[in-house]
C-alpha cells in the first residue's frame, strides 16, 4: 500500500494523477523483481470475512473498540495507529457501525452456504 506525498485535491487534474502514479508505483516495484516474477494487486485479502482467516486465528470482535466487525477481526486491520483510528472515527460519526453488503453470485450451492453463514453469524453476536 501506498499514500500520496501530498494529499489529492478535489479536481480532475488530482484524479488523473491517481492512475499515473500507480503505474509508477508498479513500475518502481517491477525493477526489483527477477525473471517469471509479477507484481500481483488484490483488492481484498483473498480470505477476508471467512471463519479462521487470520494467522494467528483472531476472531470477529463485535463488540471490540475499533470496527466492531461481525466478520473482520480488529488484529486483521494494518497496525499503524492511523488506520485504526481512521475506521473507529467512521463508525462513530455514522453513529452506527458501515454496512456493506456484496451481491453473492448464485448457483446450485449458494443456498446452503448463504443459510450456513447467517446460522454462524448470529451464533457470534
Amino acid at each position: 500500500e501506498a499514500t500520496p506525498g501530498q494529499p489529492y485535491r478535489e479536481n480532475v487534474e488530482d484524479l488523473l494523477e491517481v492512475e499515473k502514479n500507480m503505474i509508477l508505483r508498479r513500475q518502481c516495484v517491477q525493477r526489483y523483481l527477477k525473471q517469471g516474477e509479477a507484481v500481483l494487486t488484490l483488492p481484498v485479502f483473498p480470505r477476508i470475512g471467512t471463519p479462521e482467516f487470520t494467522r494467528p486465528k483472531h476472531s470477529p470482535s463485535p463488540d471490540g473498540k475499533v470496527s466492531q466487525s461481525a466478520y473482520i477481526p480488529d488484529e486483521a486491520i494494518n497496525p499503524h495507529p492511523r488506520f485504526a483510528t481512521l475506521t473507529a472515527n467512521i463508525r462513530k460519526r455514522r453513529g452506527e457501525k458501515v454496512c456493506i453488503s456484496v451481491p453473492v453470485f448464485q448457483d446450485e450451492n449458494t443456498a446452503d452456504t448463504l443459510a450456513q453463514q447467517k446460522q454462524d453469524l448470529e451464533q457470534r453476536l
